[in-house]
């Protein structure tokens, strides 16, 4: 099932919308269909970053696709997906900020109505989601300015600091491109108005993460010293999906298997190999164990170590009280009539 929807108008009048990706259940009411879990994708908050579309362009395909293992993840997961938070901006020209002239990016925790409308309606949404299943992983999509390859700014419990981290350490093990000696885990103060510690508070759960593609390609693995294309950058959007199969420890041999129309026993499924080859219980107790995971993937105490997406706001960035001054006021339809007569 897909189905496209208008979540919201921006400031220019312009539809922001969203699509549901999800197998189509005979009873909606079965447990079957109430057991799935939701997910939660976003991008282009930041229109500059278009590297972060390509990443969504390739989730998107590989979602719908007939792909066994999209098929697989249909059946047990129902995604709701904002590709574009920013369309003005995109529309426009801008590299960071909305029509407001603000980072929607720093307007998470209490939103404006009037000039975060989208922010507003997206945090409406994620509520219902989340009173309507258990919501198992919240990602936004972004581009980095500085530092290479893909990797995640995530959160941190500081009682189970390897919590947060078990999600980005499955992507590193399927895309080695992915860093995760860049990504780094904190709940910093400066970064509370981001969608990522917003929602982590919001939602109460460990996968609440942004996920950064450099600008400027990778320093590791096959891609090293060369700029992504757009197809590693939907490649990267597709390993997204097989991590979350991997960590909700989803059987999906035996489903693809059905799929492909395998019925010997034999190992001679290899396309299988990605989730068959990952422990999920040893990649947790490697990172309870290995402290230098922790300590190397902590954020800065000053949480200024996350230059680029997650970073501090740029200075044109106008204040509340700055915009209030300048945002048009609709007229009233009175005033209106008389001045047309």
């Amino acid at each position: 099932m897909f189905h496209r929807s208008t979540l919201t108008r921006t400031l220019a009048g312009n539809r922001c919308e969203y699509i549901t990706i999800t197998s189509k259940d005979k009873d909606p009411n079965s447990e079957k269909a109430k057991s799935k879990k939701g997910v939660f994708f976003s991008a282009r908050v930041h229109p500059g970053e278009s590297n972060s579309s390509w990443m969504m362009k390739g989730l998107i395909e590989y979602l719908v696709s007939s792909a066994p293992e999209a098929q697989v993840l249909r059946d047990n997961f129902v995604f709701k997906i904002v590709p574009m938070l920013n369309p003005d901006g995109v529309i426009n020209g801008n590299y960071r900020c909305s029509l407001s002239g603000q980072d929607l990016n720093r307007r998470w925790k209490n939103p404006s109505k009037i000039l975060h409308p989208v922010n507003s309606a997206v945090k409406k949404l994620v509520r219902s989601f989340n009173k309507e299943r258990e919501i198992a992983l919240y990602c936004d999509l972004h581009g980095h300015s500085r530092r290479k390859n893909i990797f995640m700014y995530g959160n941190n419990y500081d009682d189970k600091p390897h919590a947060t981290r078990v999600f980005p350490y499955i992507m590193s093990k399927l895309c080695d491109y992915f860093s995760f000696e860049y990504s780094r885990f904190s709940t910093h103060k400066s970064k509370e108005s981001t969608a990522r510690i917003t929602m982590f508070k919001e939602l109460k759960i460990p996968n609440v993460f942004t996920m950064e593609a450099s600008f400027s390609g990778a320093d590791k693995g096959t891609l090293e010293n060369k700029h992504f294309q757009t197809e590693h950058l939907m490649d990267a959007g597709k390993k997204l999906l097989d991590a979350l199969l991997i960590y909700c420890k989803i059987d999906t041999q035996t489903k693809m298997k059905e799929l492909r129309g395998i019925k010997s026993k034999g190992n001679d499924d290899k396309a299988d190999d990605k989730f068959s080859k990952i422990s999920v219980g040893d990649l947790e107790k490697e990172l309870a164990e290995n402290k230098k995971l922790i300590e190397m993937t902590k954020g800065d105490e000053d949480g200024d170590d996350e230059d680029g997406s997650d970073s501090e706001p740029s200075e044109d960035n106008l204040e509340e009280e700055e915009m209030a001054k300048i945002i048009p006021i609709k007229p009233k339809k009175k005033i209106v009539e008389t001045l047309t007569k």
